[in-house]
């Protein structure tokens, strides 16, 4: 059984952690943060709130109040930090890009490692806003293409689910590989 909304399961994350906000905005930044790293760390955990079909992971809980916390930074200090700090971060998108590639010569492998798996999510994170920042730099008017198809990319990252989920039920129907 698949469903058709699974690349969207983010939303209603979201809209479940929202519900909460105005008791999250109470806590003070700084513990805000230490639950973020506390989060990161433990990784992975899973958690499910049965019989409301909510799940999420603890990776999930520590972006969302990264997220609540960076609300009140001005958007130019953030963007002027990773222009600075974009070059640094190449290194890790080759990483991780050869990671996925070629796992087995990494012996370690963001998967292979608990405590770096949680940390995983932050690095990529970065890596992916550092090599976006460097390619408005070195290449402006390919960025500005790529950032023009933004909603063709993100209905086809929307459709693909339903749409392999279609013809995984033609394919089986028809007994095709």
């Amino acid at each position: 059984s698949c469903n058709a909304n699974g690349p969207l399961w983010f939303l209603q994350e979201l809209m479940f952690f929202t519900l909460f906000l105005p008791l999250i905005l109470r806590i003070p930044v700084h513990f805000r943060l230490v639950i973020v790293i506390c989060c990161l760390w433990v990784g992975n955990s899973y958690y499910s709130l049965d019989g409301w079909g909510i799940t999420t992971y603890s990776n999930d809980i520590a972006f969302f109040l990264a997220g609540t916390t960076l609300q009140g930074i001005n958007k130019e200090a953030i963007y002027s930090f990773l222009r600075k700090t974009a070059v640094w971060f190449v290194p890790f998108t080759v990483y991780i890009v050869l990671g996925v590639l070629l796992p087995e010569p990494f012996t370690f492998h963001p998967t292979n490692n608990v405590k770096f798996n949680g940390l995983s999510p932050v690095i990529g994170f970065l890596s992916m806003c550092g090599f976006s920042i460097l390619l408005t730099i070195v290449f402006p008017k390919l960025s500005r293409l790529i950032s023009s198809c933004s909603a063709a990319i993100f209905f086809l990252y929307a459709s693909h689910w339903p749409l392999f989920t279609l013809y995984n039920r033609i394919a089986s129907a028809f007994d095709v590989p």
